[in-house]
């Protein structure tokens, strides 16, 4: 059964995440986060939450669709102030979802670079 060319899209799109997602979680960032009503809410059975001020992003990655420029998201490592570690996802550009946005505003960054990737962690 084949395959339409959006599902080839995705698929593009989320393996470079699902990889990164693979690493982090390797790095202890193993909590699945969701902004909801104005706060971070682990994803599961905890019904745990944070609020910004408790928080600080380690780290962010972003991908785009190799055959769709459109198709972006990005990835966000993110640390509680009592150790927990997690990461939240959302798409950006015109698709980006305003509450992550808005709520990943307010949480204090980490200057330091990764050395990898050069990317800030």
């Amino acid at each position: 059964m084949e395959g339409n060319a959006n599902d080839n899209v995705e698929r593009n799109y989320l393996d470079p995440m699902m990889k990164i997602i693979e690493d982090i979680k390797d790095k202890g960032y193993t909590k699945e986060f969701m902004v909801k009503e104005g706060t971070l809410k682990e994803m599961g059975e905890s019904d745990k939450t944070y609020n910004s001020e408790k928080l600080r992003v380690t780290n962010e990655y972003r991908f785009e669709g190799t055959s769709d420029p459109e198709y972006m998201g990005i990835l966000y490592t993110i640390e509680s102030a009592d150790g927990d570690k997690g990461y939240v996802t959302s798409a950006y550009g015109p698709y980006g979802d305003e509450a992550v946005a808005n709520f990943i505003k307010k949480i204090e960054r980490v200057e330091a670079k990764d050395g990898k990737t050069n990317k800030k962690i």
